[in-house]
């Protein structure tokens, strides 16, 4: 981000901001350098008359303005340099900046991470020190927040697929524990795949380096089920359910302020339905559009089970707080138990039930081993599963608002490709480039060879395969793992250009220019290029229907996403209490005991077994 600013600065040092329409036409007019289009020859024609409406606004009582054109070459020579943003016409940079970027950084701050990028400062007590600290404190928190919302807007991809697999993850779990599935789980056994769905979000031991203010790393899998299984089965179940009862609603901490957000895109439809030819109103919500994409990931994590604050936790297994006594405090939480990263989420539930079937081994339990290991088949996600219901889902999620704001640009006169709506496209390109590299990384990083049928040593178990195959494959995958990673930084920053420095650039004015008001079409022929220079013509009235669509599209897709976000967590919730509840009534077998006291029935699938 502070790149694309500094990049942003340098032009706008070297440039003079002399780009105006009005200006530019009004030079035009008097040097009789004005062009129309003519529909019969299909050529531009010099304007054998004198313009007089270069500055014409909109009203619904006078006819819109001709449509007049200067050449490239005119303009750039003429009228060079940017249009900068100024304090008098805020419809250009304010309209953006308070409808919806503003929102969505306040939506970043509820999105789950591990640590803060700046720590923080311990203030202390003294009234000097504090308010010299305080300071300080208020600055690195703000540089926190730009660049957390350079990361969320950086990895929004990777972010929604690692929340979208321990969605799905704990869906299957939940199902697993059922007594339809019947796998023959005992108390341990479940208690540990329900402590993992609450609680999977949580560092492990092997991840969790010891530190100064623990010399033993924490094993929350561990702890935490032996504080719960010295209780009795009521207290197990009451500590739990009383756990679940401590996250915050989805409709309290995210429903609430979409309702909010969503006031900027209606407030920005009915401007354009007021005035219809005002382009940048337009061009503010083709840009708004994209920030959406922040409220989206939002939306998804706020879904999800396991809360990022980890402290009640650790007053369910009678840990004590930490201490930070350091100026400089690194941990997010006082707490002994550190939540993992959103981007770490799916792959740590993972892990977890890789520790649950591990703490089964070590139990020495030949039946609960085999039930375990059954539901980690089961809850599996296999390659075309991620492709279909995590990939392609995060495609639409991430690809739709920059789609849908580069609609709004591309259909902004003059009406094609140009520097607005490929930003906005290229954002897009970039995200799916980095989603397919983090794919890659994880693939690679869980599989030891790519090419299993190679040996270390350079030779092949394959006897068909010559020795010059051998080791083109050998250094294929060798170069194929040491290139992933300078790729996806790569990739990740030119995601965060487009995206921050798109932004940047149309608030501040720079896509105002000679050359981002011709299509992209014409780039490599400009001096074959005009310029409309005029206001409040037929197209740019026209193009108004084109901006309402979009922006209805925008607040309905919005909306739509906040219920989905809002009917899982519900469907989750009630789920998981659900087995919560059932921990006292199912048996080794499956069967759920009935609740009715004396009739000594047992119920499975809903029915009685006196039935069966």
């Amino acid at each position: 981000m502070l790149t694309s600013l500094f990049i942003l600065l340098s032009l706008c040092y070297h440039a003079h901001a002399r780009f105006d329409f009005p200006t530019c036409c009004s030079q035009a007019n008097e040097e009789r350098s004005l062009f129309t289009w003519n529909d019969q020859t299909s050529i531009y024609q010099p304007l054998s008359t004198s313009y007089w409406d270069c500055d014409q606004q909109y009203n619904a009582s006078i006819p819109p303005a001709e449509s007049i054109y200067v050449s490239y070459q005119h303009c750039k020579s003429q009228c060079g340099g940017f249009e900068l943003a100024i304090g008098s016409q805020p419809s250009g940079w304010a309209a953006p900046l308070v409808q919806f970027i503003l929102p969505a950084i306040i939506f970043s701050l509820g999105i789950p991470r591990s640590s803060m990028f700046v720590p923080k400062i311990d203030v202390g007590m003294n009234l000097i020190s504090s308010s010299f600290l305080g300071l300080i404190s208020a600055v690195l928190t703000a540089i926190d927040t730009l660049i957390l919302v350079s990361y969320i807007l950086m990895l929004a991809g990777p972010l929604t697929i690692s929340a979208l697999v321990e969605a799905l993850l704990d869906h299957r779990v939940l199902s697993a524990l059922s007594p339809e599935k019947q796998y023959g789980f005992d108390d341990a056994s479940r208690l540990r795949l329900l402590v993992t769905v609450i609680c999977g979000n949580l560092v492990l031991q092997e991840d969790a380096a010891s530190t100064a203010y623990d010399s033993v790393p924490p094993d929350p899998v561990k702890e935490v089920v032996e504080a719960l299984e010295k209780r009795p089965l009521p207290d197990q179940q009451a500590k739990l359910l009383n756990l679940m009862g401590s996250q915050d609603e989805f409709s309290e901490h995210v429903s609430a302020p979409v309702l909010f957000y969503l006031g900027g895109f209606i407030y920005c439809t009915l401007d354009l339905f007021n005035h219809p030819s005002e382009q940048d109103t337009a061009l503010a919500l083709a840009f708004g559009v994209k920030w959406m994409i922040i409220v989206n990931v939002a939306i998804i994590t706020g879904c999800l089970l396991a809360r990022r604050n980890p402290c009640a936790v650790s007053i369910l297994a009678d840990q004590p707080p930490v201490e930070q006594h350091h100026f400089w405090q690194p941990l997010l939480y006082e707490s002994r138990y550190q939540p993992v990263s959103i981007l770490e989420r799916g792959l740590n539930k993972e892990k977890w039930l890789k520790a649950v079937m591990h703490d089964c081994d070590t139990r020495g339990d030949h039946q609960q081993q085999q039930a375990l290991r059954a539901v980690y088949e089961d809850v599996r996600i296999h390659i075309w599963t991620r492709f279909w219901v995590i990939f392609m889902p995060t495609i639409i999620l991430i690809g739709l608002p920059p789609v849908a704001g580069a609609v709004v640009a591309w259909k902004t006169p003059p009406s094609g490709w140009g520097c607005r709506s490929l930003t906005l496209v290229c954002y897009v390109g970039m995200q799916i480039v980095v989603m397919q590299i983090h794919e890659m990384q994880r693939y690679a990083t869980n599989t030891p060879q790519l090419f299993p049928w190679i040996q270390p040593e350079g030779r092949s178990s394959a006897r068909h395969l010559p020795t010059s195959a051998v080791r083109i494959l050998c250094v294929l995958e060798t170069g194929g793992r040491w290139s992933l990673q300078p790729l996806y930084w790569l990739a990740c920053a030119a995601a965060l250009f487009t995206a921050i420095g798109g932004t940047l650039m149309q608030t501040m004015g720079v896509y105002k220019n000679c050359f981002c008001s011709v299509n992209a079409g014409m780039w490599f022929n400009l001096d074959e290029a005009f310029i409309e220079v005029a206001t409040d013509t037929q197209a740019q009235r026209d193009s108004t229907g084109h901006w309402l669509v979009m922006g209805c599209l925008a607040t309905g897709f919005i909306i739509a996403c906040a219920y989905v976000g809002w009917w899982y967590q519900m469907v989750i919730t009630t789920e998981c209490r659900r087995r919560i509840e059932e921990m006292s009534l199912v048996d080794a077998e499956g069967s759920v005991t009935s609740p009715v006291e004396g009739s000594g029935e047992k119920t499975s699938f809903g029915v009685t077994m006196s039935s069966v």
